[in-house]
């Protein structure tokens, strides 16, 4: 198994490739993960190390990291490091008494 990172409602998990339907996703500057919706912190990466994919029509997110980041910025949480690899990011899910909700971070 490959390296997990998890912050929070942000959860990577290294795979062995990014689907060929994944398209990038142009970053004007860091690149944002997710967005804590309780707090309105950010998971945000250093566009310059990194790059994100998306298919949009099955809402997936996909992390090309081109080097090792020693750094990630996330909000109030401690900071931590990508090798280089490609990562799913999917947005952490729990259960209710309303159901299947997303993380509230």
């Amino acid at each position: 198994m490959g390296q997990q990172i998890q912050q929070g409602d942000m959860f990577c998990e290294e795979i062995d490739d990014i689907p060929h339907e994944a398209v990038e996703c142009p970053a004007a500057g860091p690149i944002v993960l997710a967005t804590g919706s309780a707090t309105g912190h950010s998971h945000t990466i250093d566009s310059s190390k990194a790059t994100l994919l998306e298919i949009t029509d099955k809402a997936e997110r996909f992390l090309r990291v081109q080097e090792k980041v020693d750094e990630i910025h996330i909000g109030h949480h401690k900071p931590v490091t990508f090798e280089k690899g490609a990562y799913k990011v999917v947005r952490q899910k729990q259960w209710s008494d309303d159901g299947i909700e997303t993380v509230r971070d």
